[in-house]
């Protein structure tokens, strides 16, 4: 199914970069976040949302019975694949989403959408969910920006609520050794572009650190290896499709980061992709759940 193009505060293009202008971004120009907000990419965000289901075992890591009236709560929802997900699998929750472009339609009724940005505080009181979940803001925040999201979160947590954020980690491995494609890649690619916009491509290893910093406690920090070969199961497959389209869907704004083109980024990828093919390498992705002191 192809969604729909979200109304509301997107832009065609992103100002300066050229190759951009077919795509739909968000109007924050003073956000580092540089992938689309348009049907196209929240069909990769789709695929992507089945992926992390398949490596982790489901929608919910946080040691949290959801019941009749549990507010659940999606921050960077995009599309609302996740919080869709677990309202389906939970019709007796209160399920809500947000998001700094306004990315859900009002079909989607049983989940209220409320514009927000996490930067600037989220619309929501203190004290106000049993759950709030965040995924893959690595290429969103600045290095400054994580310690104030993860404040944010726990903010709104109700106390014995918890926290469940889902990271990569920006590296490719292999324990066959890897080669000098993946080694420049690790080097530079969507590492080494994120740092020069001043992002942090550590950040999934680094969750339950922003977690213990915003004071929540009972905090469990897992990584899961995701393989990169697509001849290795439906997650393999899932892995190797969804990295070569953010591949190319970033190949305008990493073009600019290492005087190339887009093509020649698109090249370097499927380079990559085909080494990691061929030593069975891997990408690690961290999940950590923290629960607000009572």
């Amino acid at each position: 199914m192809v969604h729909p193009a979200p109304d509301g505060n997107i832009a065609t293009g992103l100002s300066l970069v050229p190759g951009t202008e077919s795509r739909q971004y968000h109007s924050k120009i003073e956000s580092i976040y540089a992938l689309p907000a348009d049907g196209q990419e929240f069909d990769r965000l789709e695929a992507q949302h089945r992926l992390i289901g398949l490596l982790f075992g489901g929608t919910v890591s946080a040691p949290i019975e959801l019941k009749t009236g549990s507010k659940v709560l999606d921050v960077g929802c995009g599309p609302g694949s996740w919080i869709k997900q677990v309202k389906t699998e939970h019709p007796e929750i209160e399920a809500y989403a947000t998001d700094f472009a306004d990315t859900f339609k009002p079909s989607d009724a049983q989940v209220k959408f409320v514009h927000g940005d996490i930067l600037k505080g989220l619309p929501f009181e203190d004290d106000t969910f049993d759950l709030v979940h965040m995924r893959f803001f690595t290429g969103a925040l600045k290095v400054s920006e994580w310690p104030v999201a993860a404040k944010e979160l726990a903010r709104i947590t109700r106390p014995g609520g918890w926290v469940q954020m889902v990271e990569p980690d920006g590296t490719l491995r292999s324990e066959r050794g890897i080669t000098d494609a993946i080694a420049d890649w690790n080097k530079r690619g969507m590492r080494g572009s994120l740092e020069k916009r001043g992002g942090e491509p550590n950040a999934g290893p680094k969750l339950h650190e922003f977690m213990a910093a915003a004071g929540l406690t009972n905090i469990d920090n897992k990584a899961k290896s995701a393989p990169m070969n697509s001849k290795v199961g439906p997650v393999g497959a899932h892995m190797n499709a969804d990295y070569q389209a953010l591949i190319t869907t970033l190949a305008p704004v990493l073009a600019q980061s290492w005087d190339m083109t887009p093509a020649e980024v698109v090249e370097w990828g499927r380079k990559v992709m085909a080494d990691c093919n061929s030593v069975e390498g891997f990408h690690n992705f961290h999940t950590a759940v923290g629960q607000k002191p009572q």
